[in-house]
């Protein structure tokens, strides 16, 4: 069951998650490193087959278009 909803821009030349979450930046194919913001440090997993995201819990699904 979705709880909210958060979106990923690409910003003077840095990605942002919206929320609390802040300015993130790709490590590697498989891994996102949360450089600000309260999470600021912490890893995200992203899996490039279902292309979701996840992150303490939380699982963020692509909307579909």
């Amino acid at each position: 069951m979705p709880i909210g909803s958060v979106e990923i821009s690409h910003i003077d030349a840095m990605l942002t998650v919206s929320g609390a979450i802040g300015a993130i930046l790709p490590m590697d194919d498989g891994h996102i490193e949360i450089i600000g913001g309260p999470f600021a440090g912490e890893t995200m997993e992203y899996d490039s087959a279902t292309e979701r995201i996840y992150h303490q819990g939380h699982v963020y699904i692509p909307s579909q278009p």
